[in-house]
């Protein structure tokens, strides 16, 4: 049996792991994203092809995906809150409770992990990669950073993308719901917008997309950060590959309660716009 003393000891080596990974990733972070806004102005500082490039293959080809899962989340949403407001006597309810849940927490939560699986995995792997096969010493002795020619343009491209497919995803989805009232409860159109109308205001789309950008750095970061840090052979570069998506994923969520808890604050000061009562 371990000693209370060992099992102190051990806590104590976890965090210190956890700060210095934590502190590391985010220093890599603001560099790695400062050096992807300077880009945008200095034309040699990466090839601005390249940021296209991965919107392109982030964004255009994660979309069907997106479609397809935020349909039927939207519909599903929609056909277990339904029967529990019409059991209460108030169905009018349902699509405004549906619509801000979606909006709010589903859209870009879901969007980021399906993100996080598919780009989180996939920028890790391609850039340790790129580090086993020395290409990123060969970017030095060309005098070329590779943290502005690597990473930069991949971590603008995942926030960009992002956020547009979580915008896609809150307009799919509350087409799902529409779908889901429309022919398994009846919901008239007039009945589902006045309650949408009701529930949610700009802020809250707007905040789900932000909250977004928010992932997209976490998920970029931690995957760039762990693809640049791979060393030996293939077999570290899919652990490497695998704590990505796990770490990408654990961010998501704790990011996301950490801005459901400032909202709350903001909103709770007026600082913030809400729906009438």
């Amino acid at each position: 049996m371990m000693s209370p003393l060992r099992m102190v000891e051990g806590l104590g080596g976890l965090l210190n792991r956890f700060s210095s990974e934590f502190g590391a990733t985010l220093r890599f972070t603001a560099h790695a994203f400062g050096l992807g806004l300077l880009g945008l102005v200095k034309p040699r500082l990466y090839d601005r092809g390249e940021l296209a490039r991965q919107i392109e293959s982030m964004g255009a080809r994660s979309l069907p995906l997106v479609l397809f899962v935020a349909f039927l989340i939207g519909a599903g949403v929609m056909a277990q809150t339904q029967p529990d407001f019409e059991r209460r006597g108030i169905p009018e309810v349902a699509p405004g409770v549906v619509a801000i849940t979606v909006t709010r927490f589903i859209a870009p939560v879901i969007t980021a992990l399906l993100f996080a699986g598919r780009v989180g995995a996939s920028l890790s792997a391609e850039i340790g990669a790129m580090k086993l096969g020395e290409e990123l010493d060969a970017l030095k002795t060309m005098a070329v950073n590779p943290l502005a020619w690597v990473a930069a343009p991949r971590l603008l491209a995942v926030g960009l993308a992002l956020a547009g497919l979580t915008v896609i995803f809150q307009v799919v989805a509350m087409l799902g719901a529409l779908a889901m009232g429309a022919l398994s409860f009846d919901v008239p159109l007039d009945l589902f917008v006045e309650s949408v109308r009701r529930f949610i205001v700009l802020w809250d789309a707007l905040f789900a997309v932000i909250k977004a950008f928010l992932f997209a750095l976490a998920i970029g970061a931690v995957a760039c950060h762990k693809g640049f840090g791979v060393e030996g052979g293939s077999a570290e570069l899919g652990k490497a590959t695998m704590s990505a998506v796990v770490l990408c994923q654990g961010a998501i969520i704790a990011i996301d309660l950490f801005c459901a808890m400032v909202n709350n604050a903001l909103a709770n000061h007026g600082l913030v716009p809400q729906a009438p009562v």
